[in-house]
C-alpha cells in the first residue's frame, strides 16, 4: 500500500522521472522484505498471500523503472490485482491486533481481581475504525457486565459500569 506514495505523484508527469531513485530504494526494501517474510517472519498459512504482494509490488516497480513512466494504464490492473490480497493481509492485521488486545485486557482483568470494577481506561489515538469497532464488539461480548463501552470516529473508553449487575 505504501507504494502509492512513490507512484501517485508522478501519475500525470511523464516527463519527471524524479521518482526513480525512490522507488529503486523502495525495490530494495520490497526484495528484502520477501526474502525475510517467506523464511521465518509470517505464518505459514499467511505467506502465499503476502508473498504474492511482495512479488506484485516488485513486478510492478520493475515494469515503471523499465518503461521510466509511471502510467494510470499500468496502475490501474496493477492496483484491482492487489485489491484482494490486501484486503486479506489487512484481515489479518486486525485480526492479529484485536487478539493481542483482548489478552491484555483478559490480564488485566485477571491481574485486578474484583478491582477490575473499578477500573476505567481511555484510548484516543491510533486505532483504524473497523479495528476499533471489532474491539468494541469483542470487549462487550467479553465483559459484558462489567464494562460499558463509549466508542465514536474520535475515541474508544471503557469505563466501568455503575450500580449493581
Amino acid at each position: 500500500m505504501a507504494l502509492g506514495e512513490v507512484v501517485v505523484p508522478y501519475l500525470n508527469s511523464p516527463d519527471d522521472t524524479s521518482w526513480r531513485g525512490s522507488m529503486e530504494s523502495y525495490r530494495v526494501r520490497m526484495q528484502a522484505a520477501l526474502t525475510a517474510s517467506m523464511r521465518r517472519l509470517l505464518r505459514d498459512d499467511w505467506k502465499p498471500n503476502s508473498r504474492a504482494i511482495l512479488q506484485n509490488n516488485i513486478r510492478f516497480m520493475d515494469d515503471c523503472l523499465k518503461t521510466g513512466v509511471i502510467s494510470p494504464e499500468a496502475v490501474e490492473p496493477f492496483a484491482k490485482q492487489q485489491g484482494p490480497l490486501l484486503k486479506k493481509n489487512i484481515a489479518w492485521a486486525a485480526q492479529t491486533q484485536v487478539a493481542h488486545w483482548m489478552d491484555v485486557i483478559g490480564g488485566w482483568k485477571r491481574m485486578l481481581g474484583t478491582d477490575w470494577d473499578k477500573t476505567y481506561a481511555a484510548q484516543q489515538r491510533d486505532l483504524c475504525c473497523p479495528l476499533k469497532q471489532h474491539l468494541v464488539q469483542r470487549a462487550g461480548s467479553v465483559f459484558p457486565k462489567e464494562i460499558e463501552l463509549c466508542n465514536n470516529a474520535q475515541h474508544l473508553a471503557v469505563f466501568p459500569r455503575l450500580g449493581k449487575h
